[in-house]
């Protein structure tokens, strides 16, 4: 498993061997450093403090926006946060659990508009997965043949590292170990024995993918593979050169009918939203649905999603775009079609944000206290 020790090698390996020190100037993380967010831990216990991070505070609203919860959301999101507490007790033993419920349900949320879109073989791209929590659920379908991701910051990339290890294992494939790879077969010794060895990758069934920003030329190599593409609290707080690069990428890697979903559109850390849809639009992006984090207007297309019923909040902004190739991008390629409460009639947006009959409509304390004491009651639904 990574560590930073061994992403700081890997790490100056890839830049002595880049073209020009702009490229990794480019894919540097600058808004989370301004903010003093953690990027480069000295040592791994530290990521303990980004166990439940960036969605504080949003348990009760995405609980609206869900309209409650389904007796199957329930349990999916109850078996994910106690898979993470399993996570937790493997990987920090020197600190109590904490219970993710607002960055958790968060998660869910995505998970859901992700598995929406199609039957099953699904391969699935996520740039800046942030603390990872996707794989809980995407590891546990069967439908996600590939999921695959992208980080640039390194405290995450390790807390991914950890989690896709723990929810994948041999499955996974981590691209920031490639650059130790050494053959030593020429070796002539005989005073000792040599045991056999094996390609790990002719053997690996690899299932999770993960990428460092300095390997994002082997995954524009990947051309038309995903049949999702999604970025999350992000796009705004790349920098503009950034941005483009993974737009770029995104088409490439992109296939002609798959979706690029966005859940966040992030901190307008280097441009307004406005400009986010600027240059979401000369990329080659069309969306089939667009709405700002909060209640949608009244009358628009978005508010009738659903088959008729009315979906009045977001707890975030969401997207979900069409590249050049899909049945609907002539359609919806026009900038006006970014405006707030803007969507086209689609099966697949209305299973994608189908909200729930309210069977469940928790609080975050009684969901913790209830969870609490479920688990305290029998250990083995820890694992499941």
């Amino acid at each position: 498993m990574l560590d930073s020790a061994e992403y700081r090698l890997s790490e100056s390996a890839a830049k002595g061997q880049i073209k020009s020190w702009w490229i990794a100037q480019t894919h540097y993380v600058d808004h989370f450093e301004k903010s003093g967010f953690p990027v480069r831990p000295n040592y791994f216990f530290e990521i303990g403090q980004l166990l439940d991070t960036m969605q504080e505070n949003r348990f009760e609203l995405f609980i609206d926006e869900l309209n409650g919860l389904s007796v199957e959301d329930e349990s999916l999101l109850r078996q994910a946060i106690a898979q993470c507490i399993d996570f937790q007790l493997i990987n920090f033993p020197r600190r109590d659990p904490i219970i993710p419920v607002s960055t958790m349900i968060s998660s869910l949320a995505l998970y859901k508009k992700l598995s929406a879109s199609t039957a099953g073989n699904l391969k699935i791209l996520e740039v800046g997965p942030g603390c990872g929590y996707l794989s809980f659920f995407a590891s546990r379908d069967p439908r996600i043949a590939e999921y695959s991701q992208v980080e640039a910051a390194e405290s995450f990339y390790i807390l991914q590292n950890r989690i896709n290890n723990y929810c994948y294992g041999a499955q996974f494939l981590d691209f920031a170990h490639q650059f130790d790879r050494a053959d030593f077969s020429f070796n002539a010794r005989s005073d000792f024995e040599m045991g056999g060895v094996i390609n790990g990758n002719d053997i690996r069934d690899v299932r999770c993918t993960h990428f460092p920003w300095w390997m994002l030329g082997l995954l524009a190599s990947r051309t038309e593979h995903y049949d999702i593409v999604t970025s999350n609290a992000n796009l705004n707080e790349f920098s503009r050169p950034a941005l483009r690069d993974y737009l770029s990428i995104f088409q490439k890697v992109l296939k002609p009918e798959g979706l690029f979903i966005v859940q966040c559109t992030g901190f307008t850390a280097h441009g307004s939203l406005e400009t986010l849809f600027d240059e979401l639009h000369e990329h080659g992006f069309a969306p089939l649905i667009s709405t700002i984090a909060g209640e949608v207007p009244d009358g628009s297309d978005a508010s009738k999603l659903v088959f008729g019923k009315t979906h009045k909040y977001f707890t975030l902004n969401n997207l979900v775009m069409v590249k050049s190739g899909h049945p609907h991008y002539n359609k919806r390629h026009d900038r006006a079609y970014y405006e707030n409460g803007s969507s086209i009639k689609s099966d697949v947006l209305n299973t994608m944000y189908a909200r729930n009959d309210g069977e469940r409509r928790y609080g975050k304390e009684e969901f913790m206290t209830s969870l609490i004491n479920d688990l305290t009651g029998d250990r083995n639904r820890i694992t499941g």
